[in-house]
């Protein structure tokens, strides 16, 4: 005869579930000379509106060198940026946002090469007045490159923008999910010890 016994089942052991810490990814400004102005020196191309460009280089240096133009809403190659900032299109642009007043005949109806003229002539004025500005150098990880250089141009624009600000109080990280996502900044980031944190 057999015996038979009953087993009650066995109890449920639960692994502790391991806590993932996200990434954080890097980005900060510099004020050494912008490689752009570097470029355009060696060019002996003077230029307006170099203020509102943004170099975005990673860090450490695996990939080229990309900008973002906030005149002309645009984001541009390192091969692409000496053309750009020569171009009539980025003149009018720049000159119509920094310098209303010597852009007031933009809305008449001129012939396209009468207003290029214009718009070229009023650029060479202005050059003088900008001949010490530089681009804005911002330093990013890997990551942050290349979220940055993939994102619409507001969003890209908004990190950088944020990035700068943050570099007054410290280096700035920003979190990547564990996922490998990045997540950029909220409209209302939270700070911690001068950390600006994005989730």
């Amino acid at each position: 005869m057999t015996a038979t016994v009953a087993l009650s089942p066995s109890p449920v052991v639960q692994k502790p579930t391991s806590i993932v810490t996200p990434r954080i990814i890097k980005g900060s400004t510099t004020d050494d000379l912008s490689n752009l102005s570097r470029i355009l020196a060696v060019k002996d191309t003077s230029v307006i509106g170099l203020c509102f460009v943004w170099e975005c280089r990673v860090v450490p240096p695996k990939q080229p060198t990309f900008y973002l133009c906030e005149s002309c809403s645009l984001t541009i190659s390192v091969n692409d940026i000496c053309d750009h900032m020569r171009s009539t299109k980025h003149h009018s642009k720049y000159l119509i946002r920094q310098y209303p007043q010597f852009m007031y005949w933009a809305e008449e109806e001129l012939i396209p090469r009468m207003s290029d003229v214009l718009t070229d002539y009023i650029a060479d004025l202005v050059k003088g007045r900008e001949d010490s500005m530089d681009a804005q150098t911002v330093l990013l990880s890997e990551e942050c490159f290349e979220w940055v250089r993939t994102a619409p141009f507001a969003e890209a624009l908004n990190v950088v923008q944020r990035i700068k600000e943050e570099k007054k109080r410290t280096d700035l990280p920003l979190i990547v999910t564990p996922e490998g996502e990045f997540k950029p900044p909220l409209d209302t980031p939270r700070t911690h010890a001068g950390i600006l944190i994005c989730i």
